[in-house]
Order: structure tokens, then C-alpha cells, then sequence
């Protein structure tokens, strides 16, 4: 499958279409990787969702969210990823972290979804296993 990019752009009061936040998705043998660049708030977490979404729709055998690019994470951008590990334990699927910034790793522990995510290197291939119990 070829990648893909989503955006989402600045809202009507900003100067220009300047963009908020990237996601790409890209298969790799049952993996889906998605790669997330900007910030996440109430305005943007809907292409994280879709994004994710999308990669549920090719049945991988885990997901790799690499966050390496996020700048901002709100409260918005947790539950986007704890409706991802609801789903990924639904469809017996493996939902990994990557790269997380202390702009993602500080609202997540805040909230105590960091215990969600087992602690592996900060790495598209090691990456950390979210897990629901």
C-alpha cells in the first residue's frame, strides 16, 4: 500500500493554512505505522482518530503510533488513543507507541494512561505496547 498523508489546517482566524498536525500511515508486513507531526487538541485529534481508523480498516497485527513529532498533546489526544487500545483489544491487535516527546508522555501520565504503555525504547521497531487489562 502506498502512504498516505492527512492534515489538518489552521481555522479561520489564522492568517493562512498554516498546518496543525500531519499523519501518515504506512503498511509494512501486518503493521500499520502512523506518524503524527504537530500538535493535537479538540481541533485536530479527529485526524488522529480518522488516521487511526484507517489503519484498523487493513486488519494489521499491531499498530505503531509514532509521536516523535508531536509539539502538543491534549486532553483531546488521550482519548483518541484510549478509544485506539479499546479497539485494539477488541480486535486482538497490538497498539505501540513510539517517540514520545515529555509534551505526550506528561498528559499521559497525568491522567495514568502511561501505565497503559509498557515501557520499550522510543523506537518505530521496539516501540511500547499499549495494553488494557
Amino acid at each position: 500500500m502506498a502512504p498516505w498523508t492527512r492534515r489538518a489546517r489552521s481555522g479561520r482566524h489564522d492568517p493562512g493554512p498554516t498546518d496543525l498536525l500531519t499523519v501518515s500511515l504506512v503498511m509494512s508486513q501486518g503493521t500499520a505505522v502512523l506518524t503524527a507531526r504537530g500538535e493535537v487538541d479538540l481541533y485536530t485529534a479527529p485526524v488522529l482518530r480518522s488516521a487511526l481508523d484507517e489503519a484498523f480498516d487493513h486488519d494489521p497485527s499491531s499498530i505503531v503510533v509514532d509521536l516523535t513529532g508531536i509539539t502538543f498533546f491534549a486532553s483531546s489526544g488521550l482519548s483518541v488513543l484510549l478509544a485506539g487500545l479499546e479497539e485494539a483489544k477488541r480486535r486482538h491487535c497490538e497498539l505501540r507507541l513510539a517517540g514520545c516527546s515529555r509534551a505526550v508522555r506528561r498528559p499521559l501520565d497525568i491522567v495514568g494512561l502511561g501505565a497503559c504503555f509498557e515501557d520499550q525504547p522510543d523506537t518505530v521497531p521496539g516501540s511500547r505496547p499499549g495494553r488494557l487489562d
